[in-house]
């Protein structure tokens, strides 16, 4: 109820929040505005409330999902073919499999992303980044890459 009385809300943070598919929900549905949303440690949190925002994502600039265990790639890909066009994500230890490069280089403001710890993460999707003229951060802690990926 909150939530459906303030559609002019831009930052919202849900930082270990429980039952983060069910606000998403709301989120998509009231939040058409929001620029920025965190939900880092929201470890209940799916591909299924990620999906929510398919609709109303156009707005956001920045999504935190670090510590997100149950977040996958087909959300995120999902999200950027919605026209989610991020400038900032953070996406510590999602479960981000080969392949969401391609995915994440749609949004071609993305200037900072940090794929720390997301072991599904290969060489294919660094080359995938290239056209990211803009992006200045890239966080690959504990990500498993070949020695000659530069």
């Amino acid at each position: 109820a909150a939530l459906r009385a303030r559609p002019s809300l831009r930052r919202l943070r849900l930082k270990g929040a429980p039952g983060a598919d069910e606000v998403l929900r709301c989120i998509g549905q009231h939040c058409t505005g929001l620029v920025e949303l965190n939900l880092q440690g929201c470890r209940d949190l799916s591909d299924v409330g990620l999906y929510h925002l398919r609709g109303t994502c156009g707005a956001l600039e920045a999504l935190v999902l670090s510590e997100c265990p149950r977040v996958t790639s087909e959300a995120l890909a999902r999200l950027t073919e919605a026209g989610m066009r991020l400038c900032a994500a953070e996406l510590k230890g999602c479960q981000l499999r080969a392949g969401i490069g391609p995915s994440l280089a749609v949004s071609l403001r993305l200037h900072t992303l940090n794929l720390e710890g997301c072991g599904g993460i290969r060489d294919i999707d660094l080359l995938a980044l290239a056209p990211l003229a803009g992006l200045t951060t890239l966080n690959l802690a504990q990500c498993r890459l070949t020695p000659g990926v530069c």
